[in-house]
């Protein structure tokens, strides 16, 4: 186990000048659907964009599950629709993480509407 302590080391990082303005930090929002659970396209967040704005993470990222049969990705979308908004609201980056699933698992084989990529939006100030 790592001995340091797992409170935000982005500042330590900075003061050190390892950390500029032309890099990106994002927090993941979300990955609490644990493979092979009857709830693993249940990834609900566990993390927020108000605490990424005020830890002074450049933007969030979001994975989105998406299973054409299954009644949970509409859910699944909405809350990336909410994420974005709110990323926007606060004038963070996103960064979406499409996965594609078909029968419970992940499909590898990518298609013209969602491949295995990230997405990143920026927004212009509100």
């Amino acid at each position: 186990m790592a001995s340091w302590p797992r409170r935000n080391r982005w500042p330590t990082l900075a003061q050190r000048g390892h950390l500029t303005p032309r890099h990106r930090t994002y927090l993941s929002l979300n990955r609490t659907g644990l493979a092979g659970s009857v709830f693993e396209l249940d990834d609900r967040l566990v993390a927020s964009v108000p605490r990424a704005g005020a830890d002074g993470w450049t933007g969030v990222k979001h994975m989105t599950r998406i299973d054409m049969a299954d009644h949970r990705t509409s859910p699944a979308l909405e809350l990336l629709g909410r994420v974005l908004e709110q990323a926007r609201s606060a004038a963070l980056e996103a960064l979406v993480e499409p996965q594609m699933w078909r029968e419970g698992r992940w499909h590898a084989t990518p298609t013209p509407s969602c491949s295995r990529q990230w997405w990143r939006t920026t927004w212009a100030p509100p």
